[in-house]
């Protein structure tokens, strides 16, 4: 039982320690972001800020979707022959 116990606080440990990680990448995405429309010249809470944020999460969106579409791809050609 008490093994049992130690393993769940173990998991929880790790998972809490997953989502903080996860919400420090988006935190420095966010200040990346900022900083890329910054050296753009945009004004903080203008509309063209809001624009270069949306423009750069879509990048970021679409730079995302297209590494794992490489991975994906590299994935089945590992598993196709894989003897």
């Amino acid at each position: 039982m008490r093994k049992t116990l130690l393993c769940l606080g173990l998991l929880g440990l790790a998972s809490a320690a997953g989502c903080v990680a996860a919400y420090n990448q988006h935190e420095q995405a966010l200040r990346q972001d900022f900083d890329n429309c910054a050296v753009y010249g945009t004004e903080y809470k203008s509309p063209a800020h809001a624009e270069c944020m949306a423009l750069q999460r879509q990048r970021r969106e679409l730079a995302i979707r297209q590494q794992n579409a490489i991975t994906a791809r590299n994935n089945d050609y590992i598993a196709a022959h894989t003897y």
